[in-house]
């Protein structure tokens, strides 16, 4: 049973099912060119000072709301940004709306697991409905973003890469150029 809870894990877990399926120099490269990646967004994010990350909050499930657990917090640091809901290498846990709120996040970054772009903006609303809304402040910046979860943040694959170069991107973006391969991050609000 694999279950990795980390990005480091996960590219452990691709390297053992390399190994079990006789394809460990293809499984090698593959974590090699994938942590080349991961370094570069690192090295960018080296030279943003800590008074200018923003404090993200990550949600991977909106009502009733979930942090982004396991490798999300880490992502997030990487990317540049500070997250106030999730611990890394933690599972995802339900969070009430005061938390939300006390928390104050710079951004939201949404990734619901199980649900396209298109059904997520359905949720929207019971977002808007929450006490406090309209006074955080990624909602007064407008720094609200969503992705598709399952694509990119959801599942312990290489496309947690795609998914940390993408969170780069919206935290930093004249920093951090958009992925080319990637078009589905939507701002909202």
């Amino acid at each position: 049973n694999l279950e990795p809870m980390s990005l480091q894990e996960v590219f452990d877990t691709l390297i053992l099912v390399g190994k079990a399926t006789g394809t460990e120099p293809k499984a090698l490269q593959v974590v090699t060119d994938l942590q080349h990646r991961v370094d570069q967004v690192a090295a960018r994010t080296a030279a943003i000072p800590v008074a200018q990350r923003p404090r993200v909050a990550f949600l991977e499930w909106i009502d009733p709301p979930f942090n982004g657990g396991h490798w999300n917090p880490s992502l997030i640091e990487t990317a540049g940004g500070i997250d106030v809901l999730g611990r890394p290498g933690r599972p995802s846990r339900t969070i009430d709306w005061q938390t939300i709120r006390e928390s104050a996040p710079d951004v939201l970054f949404i990734a619901c697991c199980g649900f396209s772009i298109e059904r997520t903006l359905q949720d929207v609303p019971e977002l808007e409905r929450q006490a406090g809304w309209q006074n955080l402040p990624c909602t007064r910046s407008g720094r609200l973003y969503m992705t598709d979860g399952n694509a990119y943040f959801s599942r312990p694959g290489p496309r947690l890469v795609d998914g940390l170069e993408l969170l780069a991107h919206a935290l930093h973006p004249h920093i951090h150029p958009c992925p080319a391969n990637i078009s589905s991050l939507v701002s909202f609000g």
